[in-house]
């Protein structure tokens, strides 16, 4: 474990301590400043969101809540925290490769079970372009908007249908690219070359898998890659097997049961997953 994820993980336990008020005090005051930090030395950020935490707990023990301890303006404390940290180029493209890296192992999934494939590869790379735009971009956002948002009187139902409307707004380009757009960059996927790629993609997987250290968040997603990865490689194998699986009514009514079995599995671990945490 990593010092910014001891500290995190440290700072989810204390904050179970904290009083309602305090609570929503401070949780704005952390999404405030982790959203527009992201391109900062995220250990020393988070180590000083420690420290503002146990302060708080402190004059909590004095029975001091923590908009009297620290002011009616926790917008001006993060800002002031944040200009202590100066952004970096380095971590800023060192976001950018890992939010691409974490695209193209998700968007890989469909073109798992489809094989001899075409692979439209400069489709792929406008799409990852926009995604990590879109990303920043959210996070800027909200990073500017969290006080404004929380001082206003809106219902609930109103910010939900907000963000969803928000959400569509973002999410309808990436299909209308897929669609729309096609460029001369396009590579088809042998079955051969296809195995290769996923089998790089499930070593990628169970590296990063292994290094987590709450591996149960990441259960349900690894089993549905795991079962997608199998499936993928079948259909490939040269032989009955894969023609089977690939060309024939039979074959593709059981590949699309286990799908439906896989996806449903999923849910179901993703359900005890979350109520458990």
């Amino acid at each position: 474990m990593t010092k910014e994820q001891y500290f995190i993980e440290k700072n989810n336990q204390l904050r179970r301590q904290l009083t309602p008020e305090n609570e929503k005090y401070y949780s704005d005051l952390l999404l405030y400043i982790r959203l527009n930090s992201f391109i900062q030395d995220q250990e020393a950020i988070e180590s000083r969101l420690l420290e503002i935490l146990q302060d708080i707990i402190d004059a909590q023990t004095d029975y001091i809540p923590a908009k009297q301890y620290f002011g009616k303006n926790p917008k001006k404390i993060a800002d002031d925290l944040l200009n202590q940290f100066p952004k970096s180029l380095s971590k800023f493209f060192k976001g950018l490769s890992f939010v691409f890296i974490i695209y193209l192992f998700f968007f890989s999934l469909p073109s798992m079970t489809s094989p001899n494939s075409t692979f439209d590869l400069g489709t792929f790379v406008l799409v990852g372009l926009y995604v990590v735009f879109v990303i920043f971009l959210s996070f800027k956002y909200l990073g500017t908007t969290i006080y404004k948002i929380n001082s206003q009187n809106d219902s609930k139902l109103r910010k939900s249908i907000t963000a969803f409307l928000i959400g569509i707004v973002f999410i309808a380009p990436i299909f209308l690219i897929l669609l729309l757009i096609n460029t001369p960059f396009q590579i088809t996927i042998t079955n051969g070359l296809g195995i290769g790629i996923i089998l790089f993609w499930l070593a990628v997987g169970i590296v990063l898998f292994s290094k987590q250290d709450d591996k149960k968040i990441w259960l349900p997603l690894a089993f549905f890659y795991l079962v997608l990865s199998i499936l993928g490689i079948a259909m490939r194998l040269p032989g009955n097997i894969g023609f089977f699986l690939s060309n024939t009514r039979t074959g593709q009514t059981i590949i699309l049961i286990i799908l439906l079995v896989a996806f449903v599995v999923f849910s179901i671990i993703n359900f005890f997953v979350v109520r458990k945490d």
